[in-house]
C-alpha cells in the first residue's frame, strides 16, 4: 500500500484492491511505523478536507471510502427501522417514534446508497414490504437477508502483530521458535479462527504438548517455553488496538489460562559461593579487587580482562562496551558485548586508573600501572590467572575445598558463576543472560542496549552482595 504523495514531478499513487490489484482512485494510505519498521497502514480519503480517516483494515477502509464518496453531493433519505433490528454501525437516530403497528422505529437521515447497504443487513423479511411502502424505496422488498455473523480473526492474523513487530527486536532463534510453536499450536488445535478457539481447543493443545514432553523425555522447559510463548503472542494481540477483536473473540481467548506452567526446576549450583567470594575479596588488593569485580560483573574470562581498554568504559553511563571482531562470523553485523557496571565495580576501577591504554596494565616486574612510573603493558592471560589464584590461596578457600574434596577454583569460575546466578533468577529472560555471557549468535546490535543487560547484572550482584531479593529460576 502506498500513501498518496504530492512530490514535484510524481503523480499521486493510490491504494490497490487486495483482490484484483486495481487502483482505487481517491484512497490513500499512511504507513504506521514502530521502531523504524512499517507495521501497517492507516487509510484515508486522498482529497478530503479535513482529512477523512478510514481505519487500518484495508477491506473496511474500502467500504468506508465508498460510504464517504456516497455522502458527497447525494440527497439524504429519511427511513424508519425497527428498534429490534437497529444496526450498531448506523449513526445515532434523529428521533424515535411509533409507526407500523405501533412498534418503535428509528428514523435516520443518511445517503441513499448507505441505507441500501446497511438496511440489507438488518431488516426482517416481514418488515421488507412495509419499509418499501413507508419509505417509497421499492428496492427494500428484495434486500432482506440474514444478519451476518460477528466478524472474527484467523489465527494467522492473531499472531501477525507479535511476529511482525518483534522481528529484529528479539533474537533470531526466539523469533524462529515463536513461528514454529505457533504453527504447532495451529496444527494441534485444528482450528482456523479465534471463533473456533474454545476451551476444548486449548485443552487439546495442552494435553498433546504434555504427552510429547513425556514421550520425548524432555525437561519441564519444553512445555514451559511453548505455553509461555503462545500466551505471549495472544496477550500481545489482545493489547493491540489495530487488531479489531470482537467481544466473542476476546472471551474465547480468556481460555488461554488453561495453559498452566509446569513446576520450575531447582536452581543450578553456583561454582563460587557468596561466602567464598567475600573471603577472596577480603584479602585482595586494589588491583585484584578491580580485576575480580570486572570479571564477575561482566562474565569475563582472563583473556577478556587482558584486552579491556579504558576507552571501552563509560563511567557516566556506567557501562563497558566491548567491541570484538569475532562476532562477525556469528551475526550479520559486528555485535558488541555490553556490561552494566555495579557501583562497587566503578569505585574499584577508579582506584586503579592510569594513563595507559589497557585497564590492567603492569610493568615488567608485575607492578600495576597505577603504582609505577615505569613502562607498562597489557598483562598476559596467565598473569591474570595467577593473580586470582593467589587471592584464593590467601583466603584459605583453596585449603577448604581440598579438605572438602571439591574441585579447585579457577578464573573461569568467575564467568560461570555470573552466568549461573543470573540464569537462576526468575526475573531475567534467557536472552538477557545470553547478552551478559556475550553469546552473540542471532543477536542484532540494536538489541544490545543497557536495558537488556541490566537485569542480568543486577541478579548477579543480588546473589553475591544481597542488593535485592533474588528469585528462583523459571523454566
Amino acid at each position: 500500500m502506498i500513501a498518496a504523495r504530492s512530490r514535484r514531478g510524481r503523480p499521486t499513487k493510490f491504494v490497490r484492491h487486495p483482490d484484483d490489484n486495481r487502483e482505487i482512485y481517491g484512497l490513500s494510505a499512511q504507513p504506521i511505523r514502530k521502531n523504524g519498521d512499517v507495521s501497517g497502514y492507516r487509510y484515508y480519503a486522498t482529497f478530503s478536507e479535513p482529512r477523512a480517516w478510514l481505519g487500518t483494515d484495508i477491506r473496511e477502509a474500502i467500504q468506508r471510502f465508498q460510504d464517504w464518496q456516497a455522502r458527497q453531493n447525494v440527497d439524504m433519505v429519511k427511513v424508519e427501522v425497527d428498534i429490534k433490528n437497529h444496526h450498531p454501525d448506523l449513526v445515532e437516530p434523529v428521533e424515535v417514534h411509533d409507526i407500523l403497528d405501533k412498534r418503535k422505529f428509528y428514523r435516520y437521515d443518511l445517503p441513499r446508497p448507505v441505507l441500501m447497504r446497511m438496511l440489507a443487513e438488518v431488516v426482517r423479511e416481514t418488515d421488507a414490504d412495509e419499509l418499501a411502502k413507508e419509505t417509497g424505496i421499492r428496492e427494500f422488498r428484495n434486500l432482506w437477508r440474514k444478519r451476518p455473523a460477528a466478524q472474527t480473526v484467523t489465527l494467522q492474523q492473531l499472531a501477525a502483530p507479535y511476529l511482525e513487530d518483534k522481528d529484529g527486536v528479539i533474537t533470531a532463534d526466539e523469533l524462529t521458535n515463536a513461528k514454529t510453536w505457533w504453527t504447532e499450536f495451529f496444527r494441534i488445535t485444528g482450528v482456523k479462527t479465534v471463533a473456533e478457539l474454545d476451551r476444548a481447543a486449548f485443552l487439546k493443545y495442552r494435553k498433546k504438548i504434555q504427552a510429547d514432553q513425556k514421550a520425548k523425555k524432555r525437561v519441564n522447559s519444553y512445555t514451559r517455553s511453548r505455553f509461555g510463548k503462545i500466551k505471549t503472542i495472544i496477550n500481545y494481540a489482545v493489547d493491540q488496538s489495530a487488531l479489531d477483536l470482537s467481544d466473542e473473540d476476546r472471551q474465547n481467548l480468556v481460555n488461554r489460562s488453561v495453559l498452566k506452567m509446569p513446576p520450575k526446576p531447582k536452581p543450578k549450583p553456583v561454582a563460587i559461593s557468596p561466602d567464598e567470594l567475600s573471603a577472596i575479596l577480603k584479602v585482595a588488593n586494589e588491583y585484584d579487587t578491580a580485576l575480580i569485580l570486572v570479571a564477575l560483573n561482566s562474565a569475563y574470562l582472563n583473556c577478556d580482562c587482558a584486552r579491556l581498554r579504558w576507552d571501552m568504559i563509560d563511567f557516566d553511563e556506567k557501562t563497558i562496551r566491548f567491541d570484538r571482531g569475532k562476532s562477525e562470523d556469528l551475526a550479520d553485523e559486528e555485535v558488541p558485548r555490553l556490561t552494566v557496571l555495579w557501583n562497587r565495580t566503578i569505585k574499584a576501577l577508579r582506584k586503579i586508573q592510569h594513563d595507559g591504554d589497557f585497564v590492567f596494565e603492569i610493568d615488567d616486574e608485575g607492578t600495576p600501572a597505577f603504582k609505577t612510573k615505569k613502562p607498562t603493558r597489557s598483562p598476559h592471560i596467565d598473569t591474570i590467572y595467577c593473580h586470582f589464584l593467589a587471592c584464593v590461596d590467601a583466603s584459605g578457600i583453596k585449603a577448604e575445598r581440598k579438605k572438602a574434596r571439591k574441585k579447585p577454583l579457577a578464573f573461569v569460575h568467575l564467568r560461570k558463576s555470573a552466568i549461573t546466578s543470573a540464569s537462576n533468577d526468575s526475573t531475567v529472560p534467557d536472552r538477557h543472560v545470553d547478552l551478559l555471557a556475550g553469546h552473540s549468535k542471532g543477536i542484532k546490535e540494536h538489541y544490545v542496549v543497557p536495558a537488556n543487560v541490566k537485569g542480568a547484572s543486577r541478579a548477579v550482584e543480588a546473589f553475591y552482595f544481597g542488593n535485592r531479593k533474588s528469585r528462583s529460576r523459571k523454566k
